[in-house]
């Protein structure tokens, strides 16, 4: 009833079908998937996060009965063997400025003049168009005192109808 609801559709549709286009779980798999998400981020904690010995003990040596929920997890998802990067916490504060610069020139030769003044180390460059019903975004990155390109990223995203100019100049920053 509940997927026939969120989708509208008629009562004679089946629910199996509903649930499987409304991207709706078991409530048995929903909850499985909600453990797997808590127990990969506990795994993931940074070593300065009072609950990470703990979790990385737990991780160690599971105890043969007696069985904690932790324990239960690991055991569940096979996790005991798992190897996790850990998750630095974000130290930076929200209310400081960012640590890097962003600047859009006001035309093509004051962004060629200011561009020549400025002696960061490394520079990008990124921007998006719409071109014959395509929209493509692109990177590069130079190094200073290094005339060749050091890196680029390019990509095609889908058809102009979907996405707008907007759209792609934030993708290809």
């Amino acid at each position: 009833m509940a997927s026939t609801a969120i989708t509208g559709a008629l009562r004679s549709t089946p629910t199996d079908l509903l649930d499987a286009h409304a991207g709706i779980l078991l409530m048995e798999l929903a909850l499985l998937k909600a453990c797997h998400r808590v127990m990969i981020r506990l795994l993931t904690l940074s070593e300065t996060h009072p609950l990470n010995k703990k979790i990385r003990k737990v991780k160690r040596s599971l105890p043969r009965s007696h069985l904690s929920l932790i324990d239960n997890l690991i055991k569940l998802f096979q996790l005991s063997d798992a190897n996790m990067e850990l998750i630095s916490p974000d130290t930076d504060d929200p209310s400081q400025p960012p640590q890097f610069k962003t600047h859009i020139s006001k035309s093509r030769d004051k962004s060629i003049e200011e561009e020549s003044k400025d002696k960061a180390d490394f520079k990008i460059f990124a921007d998006g168009s719409n071109h014959n019903g395509g929209v493509g975004v692109a990177a590069v990155m130079y190094e200073k005192g290094c005339p060749h390109l050091l890196k680029h990223l390019k990509a095609r995203i889908e058809d102009s109808t979907e996405h707008g100019s907007y759209k792609v100049g934030v993708v290809g920053a």
